[in-house]
């Protein structure tokens, strides 16, 4: 559990950061940049939360056995 929140934490302080930069740069050179991190970002979140399940499922299985 200690890693998942890791792996959640970290992508979720980038995507506050670049999402303050957005707001408060509005130029759209800046504003492309800043979205395009939290887009990569929201997908590590996602890989994160995919993997934690499957690794979850895999355990009930060896468990089940």
């Amino acid at each position: 559990m200690a890693d998942a929140s890791h792996e959640l934490r970290t992508p979720l302080s980038t995507i506050a950061g670049y999402t303050e930069l957005a707001r408060t740069r509005p130029d759209p050179e800046t504003s492309a940049v800043a979205l395009g991190k939290v887009e990569e970002e929201a997908g590590r979140i996602a890989t994160a939360i995919l993997d934690a399940q499957w690794e979850r499922n895999r355990s009930l299985l060896k468990v089940g056995s």
